[in-house]
This record gives C-alpha cells, structure tokens and sequence, in this order.
C-alpha cells in the first residue's frame, strides 16, 4: 500500500479542521481513480456542498509539478490540491 497526504487548499480548507486529508492506496493507482477517492472523502465530510463540482475543476500538484490526468501512483507522496482562482 501506498500512503499518499493530500493538501487542501482554497476552498478544500474549510472542508476539514486538518490541513491534509490522509488516504492508502494501491500501488499503479491512476490520477483519475484517486480523483473518485477524494471525491467520495470530501462528500463525507462535506455532504452537498458542492465539492465534487470544485474537484473537478481542480488539479492535483507534487513539490514539482500539475500531475496530468494519465499519472500513475507508484511511491508514497505528498500531493496539494488546487482549486481554480479568480481575480486579479
């Protein structure tokens, strides 16, 4: 099993008192199944508010780089979830 922590940021923050949500997966897990992982995790902790429409407007960042869609998890990591922002 892998252990992957997520970090919330944005609009994630105030779905959790913690700043990172904590998961195990298997290894060769894609980006996109773990995407359906969050987003099950955050309707749980935020029932009807709107996250899964926010998550999947967002993007998934290591300490180097925005993850494409097609990433396959093959170590534990630290991951950062980042939602769209607006302004200037």
């Amino acid at each position: 099993m892998l252990e992957i922590t997520l970090r919330l940021y944005g609009a994630f923050r105030d779905v959790s008192e913690k700043e990172a949500l904590y998961f195990e997966i298997e290894p060769t897990l894609s980006l996109d199944a773990f995407r359906s992982l969050v987003a099950a995790r955050l309707e749980i902790l935020s029932p009807g508010q709107g996250t899964t429409d926010l998550l999947s407007k967002s993007v998934f960042a290591d300490a180097d780089d925005i993850l494409a869609a097609d990433y396959i998890f093959r170590k534990s990591q630290t991951l950062s979830i980042i939602p769209p922002v607006c302004g200037g």
